[in-house]
């Protein structure tokens, strides 16, 4: 597993550290765990594909424990979580926001999480487009106040509904770094197709989308470790 950093400039009054949590499709904790008790992030933001089956993922809770005794975790879920509504009381009784086109304070930044376009009991494939999202949220999201960050799965999501909008930053997962890395691009993500755009980088300096902490494709990883990241975001300097 990889730890990556990337530092983004916003309007806010001191620094924040967001660690990115993604894809973990209930994989073992442990590593990230320990990679999380370390660096002690002010937020942890979860963006989906946690678990597939919280009955079949005994980690999970204990883990959203662990998360939301070290730092104000948000979790959005992405287009594999199953759950039942006792299953969602039994995450937020983990101490985790659960946001699901909804969005609250944290940390004095204006956090959103943006529902998966595919329903629950649909499973997602892949398939080269994804269902679209709840745009009139996104909308009214964008229209708040502070600095806004969106907890979105899929990356897909953001050059067709998100760029244009008033959204500082949009956190993202799902595309598990394109499975195969030639240097920066990734060979073929869900919802993107071959060759997709946004599988595992910073992107004009409003999108972040991690690479995953689990292979769950019938062939494996290659250049393409997984990754844990953590986003750095920086007052903007009044002076300049």
């Amino acid at each position: 597993m990889q730890l990556t950093h990337y530092t983004v400039s916003a309007g806010i009054s001191a620094p924040l550290a967001v660690a990115h949590v993604s894809d973990l499709h209930g994989r073992p904790t442990r590593l990230v765990s320990a990679a999380l008790q370390k660096a002690e992030p002010d937020i942890i933001a979860i963006t989906g594909d946690l678990f597939d089956r919280l009955d079949d993922s005994p980690d999970t809770l204990p883990f959203l424990q662990a998360c939301a005794a070290l730092a104000p975790t948000i979790y959005t879920y992405g287009n594999h979580e199953r759950t039942t509504p006792a299953q969602d009381d039994q995450i937020r009784a983990c101490g985790v926001t659960l946001l699901q086109n909804e969005w609250t304070t944290v940390c004095g930044l204006t956090v959103g999480g943006l529902a998966s376009g595919f329903v629950h009991g649909v499973r997602q494939g892949h398939f080269v487009s994804s269902p679209s999202p709840n745009i009139e949220f996104l909308k009214q999201f964008a229209a708040q106040d502070g600095f806004k960050l969106l907890l979105c799965h899929h990356p897909e999501y953001y050059s067709a509904y998100i760029r244009d909008l008033s959204i500082d930053l949009t956190l993202a997962g799902h595309a598990h770094g394109g499975q195969w890395r030639l240097g920066k691009r990734g060979v073929f993500a869900p919802g993107q197709g071959f060759f997709p755009r946004h599988t595992g980088d910073l992107y004009e300096g409003r999108l972040v989308v991690s690479r995953g902490l689990s292979n769950t494709a019938p062939f494996p990883r290659f250049g393409n470790p997984t990754e844990l990241v953590f986003v750095h975001l920086q007052p903007l300097d009044n002076d300049t």
